[in-house]
Order: C-alpha cells, then structure tokens, then sequence
C-alpha cells in the first residue's frame, strides 16, 4: 500500500511580455482613455442640452446611463498597474506623471508613492487649497525631490493666494520669486510649460519673469482689461515661446502692445489662441507680429466681436492651422475678414461653433469652397456644433459642396465619434430632405467584406491565436450580443 500523498500542483506557467511591448500596449491605453476623456465631454454637452431644450422625462437616457457606468470603470493604466510587479513598474511613469497638491498631505503618497514614483511626475498641479496654507507650504518642501517635473498649472486658490506683498510668519512673498536660491524661484526657472489662473496681471508677471524657460505659456479667467506693460514684458523675457493662449483681452491695450512691440526681437511664437471679445481686425494685426513663425490661430469669437468686416490687407505664409470658435452671428465678422489670398498655405480648418445650425454653414462653404477654386483644396475640414444639430440639409451640403479626393471632412466632434446626425430623434427620422444612404451602405459592406476576409484567413491557416483576435474584436463591438440575440 503506497503512503505518498497526492501529487503536487502543477506550477502556473505564465509568459511575461518584453518590456517594450508593454510599453506599446501602457502608450496604447493612455491614448484610448483620452480619446474616451473627449468624447465623453461632447456627449455630456449633447444630453445635458438635449435635457433642456426637451424636457425630457424625469430620469435618465440609455446614453447618460451607459456613461455613468463607463465613468465608473477603473482606468486602464490604473489596472495594469495592479497586475503584477513588472506591469506596475512599466506603468508607473504613466500612472504617476501628474500629481494634485491637495493630495501631497497623506500618509500614503509621502511614505510610500513619493520615495518611490517622484522621478516620474512631470505635471504639478496647484489646484484648489482654500485657506489650507499649511499644505501649500509643506509642499514646497518637497519640490527638491521632483527633478524631472516641467510642467505646471497654478491656481488663485492654489497659488496667487497663498503669496502675499508683505513679509508674514506663515506666508512667502512675491518677492522670493526673484531669488534665484529660494525653492519657488528654482523651481518656476525649469518650467516648460505653465498654465495660469490669477486674478491680478501683475502677479501673472512676476511668475512669468521666474519662469524664462517657458516654451507653453496658457493665461486663463485673468483680467480683462490687459496690461499692456505686462505683455510686452512677458514677450520679451520669454526667448523660446512657442505656444501662447489667453483669454478675452481688451483691444486698447493690445494695440498699444502691438505699437511697442513692431520691430522688437520677438519669440518663435508658432500657436496663438485668444478670445476675441471686440474687434477681431486688432487681434489678426497682433498675430501678423508672429507671421514669419505662426503655423496655428484659434480665434474665440463672441457676439460683441466686430471690425473684420473690410478684409486684412496682410497675409500669413507659414499657417496651416485655423480653428474657429464662435456662436450664430460671429462667422460672417470672421470669414468676411479673411480669404484663400491671405492663408497660401492653409491646409486644415476647425469650426466649432455653437448654433451653425441657424446661421453660419453658408460663410463655412463658401470659406473652404474658394481654396477648392483656387486649386488648392484643403485637407481636412472638421465643422461641428456642440448643442444644435446640424440639419440634414446641412450636412448634405457640407459633404457634396466640399468633396474633393484630397479633403477628409468631419462632421463630429473628435475620431470615431457617431456623426450627429445618429443622434437626432427618431420623429426626425422623416424628413423632407432625405439621407444619402451610398455612405452608409459603403462603410457597412467595407466593414463586413473585412471580417469575411479575417475568419477566411484564420480558416484556411486553421490559426487559433487570428479566431481569439476576431472574437475579442467582435465582442468588444458587441457583435456577438446581438447575433445570440433571440
């Protein structure tokens, strides 16, 4: 009679991946969470619009419930950081590159993520502190252990509040900023990119006078009745800028910005995005400063911009970029003011603007149609309106007067977003103006006539690891769901 035991358990084999593709596949499931990130935010715009406008019934839509439940999911990069050892590793500079200030003051982040994970943030984010100025100042002792960061946002509530003019026990000043030995004036100057919400210009100055190495420089809720002084100023202590973005500024001062800064030595400024709250004819004249360098100009317009009726008599050689933001009422200011002879190299146009619907798509068509005229057609041309639909007529129009070969028009908001037009209420599904359905008809039989192709392949090669793919394609689209369906 044998005595042994039973036989062990066999041990689990597993297959780790090669570093370098589980790079590929963390980079792969960033991309897809902020691509998630941005559809989400236009479709939220569309149900919370559509709640308004129609009063819909007490509850939720089928749409606000699935993003609910998708909102609620554990993000990608955080699941493959809970994998193993080796995933966690791999996903760490990914999971851990951005990091909240409010958030620096628990047991957890300084005894075990900091000493670990610090020399992977490379975002700072000053975000809301209220009146815990305690924190604000516990923080800044740790910035000596963040060498790699170079990005930063900085918050009135965050930041600007938490500085004061005068010298007090608990708060630093100003003035510390141009030390070039205290932590705060060593850590602004290897800044790369700083977004900024302060309520007073002169406080946006001197952050900016700290920070000479900014090549992003993002102005926001500021002031707007704009220093003059602080933007020249600002233009010509920052040598390596190259991307500038602010908010509604007052047309006087930019003038008057515009007057000292002609024939200044000026920085390699190559993206410039400004709301437009009166005349649109100075903020072009202070773009044409950057023209030997601009590739991309957004202009948010509101009802009260004016000015750009008479066209601009100057032209932007290198910009191939423009995006237009707005509301019904706007684009005739904006279009009328500018035409193919001004933008000889214009090759893609964003337009998104609210209420197109009513008014607004003709200044559109006859904008991109006078580059088709010209012989040189633009390459892609994305129109979309955040709230309102686009009528059918519409969409009609924008696709058969702008078709061209070399021209990829968009109607919705980012890639792979349905076309609003899907969206519409079924009671809109009869309309006098019919809908093409050639395009339709085209996507499906391409999309079909692929996957015929795929289980031929894996069939003829009788290769299980091409079945495994197609059924995780299938039912990632929820193909399988509705076959089985009875």
């Amino acid at each position: 009679m044998s005595t042994a035991g039973p036989p062990p358990p066999a041990t689990r084999r597993t297959v780790d991946l090669p570093a370098e593709i589980k790079a590929l596949i963390i980079e792969h499931c960033h991309a897809l969470e902020e691509r998630w990130r941005e559809r989400a935010r236009y479709l939220h715009t569309y149900i919370s619009t559509q709640d308004h406008l129609n009063e819909m019934r007490p509850g939720k839509s089928d749409l606000a419930e699935y993003l609910d439940k998708v909102a609620s999911r554990p993000s990608l990069i955080g699941s493959l950081y809970r994998l193993s050892r080796s995933w966690s590793s791999a996903a760490a500079p990914e999971r851990f590159s951005s990091l909240l200030v409010s958030q620096t003051g628990s047991f957890i982040f300084q005894q075990h993520i900091l000493p670990r994970c610090a020399h992977h943030f490379r975002v700072v984010r000053f975000d809301a502190l209220g009146t815990n100025r305690a924190r604000f100042n516990a923080f800044l002792l740790l910035l000596p252990q963040l060498p790699n960061v170079d990005a930063a946002l900085l918050t009135r509530s965050g930041f600007e509040e938490h500085l004061s003019e005068t010298n007090t026990f608990d708060r630093l000043t100003w003035a510390s900023l141009e030390d070039p030995l205290s932590v705060l004036a060593r850590f602004l100057g290897r800044l790369i990119k700083l977004d900024v919400s302060f309520g007073d210009w002169t406080h946006i100055n001197r952050v900016v006078q700290a920070a000479s190495s900014l090549q992003i420089l993002y102005l926001h809720d500021h002031p707007e009745d704009l220093d003059s002084n602080v933007l020249v100023d600002i233009l010509q202590h920052l040598p390596n800028l190259r991307e500038l973005a602010m908010e509604t500024v007052d047309s006087e001062a930019l003038n008057d910005a515009i007057g000292r800064l002609q024939g200044q030595k000026l920085p390699p400024l190559a993206d410039f995005s400004v709301f437009v709250g009166w005349d649109i004819a100075v903020v072009l004249r202070f773009a044409h400063l950057f023209r030997n360098t601009l590739t991309h100009l957004t202009l948010a317009i509101t009802p009260n911009s004016g000015g750009a009726r008479d066209p601009i008599n100057t032209t932007f050689p290198h910009l191939h970029t423009l995006r237009f933001y707005g509301e019904a009422g706007t684009s005739d200011d904006f279009f009328l003011g500018l035409s193919a002879q001004h933008l000889p190299v214009l090759s893609h146009l964003i337009v998104l603007g609210r209420d197109l619907a009513i008014q607004g798509v003709d200044d559109v068509l006859d904008f991109c149609d006078a580059f088709k005229r010209a012989g040189r057609p633009l390459r892609e041309i994305q129109i979309v309106d955040p709230q309102s639909f686009l009528s059918v007529a519409d969409l009609e129009r924008i696709h058969g007067e702008l078709d061209h070969p070399n021209t990829k028009i968009t109607t919705a908001p980012c890639d792979n977003f349905l076309e609003r037009l899907y969206l519409r209420p079924p009671k809109e599904a009869e309309l006098v103006w019919p809908i093409d359905p050639h395009p339709i008809r085209l996507a499906v039989e391409q999309t079909v006539g692929f996957i015929n192709d795929w289980l031929a392949q894996a069939r003829n090669m009788e290769d299980i690891g091409a079945y495994a793919r197609l059924a995780v394609v299938l039912q990632r689209a929820e193909v399988e769901r509705v076959v089985m369906a009875p």
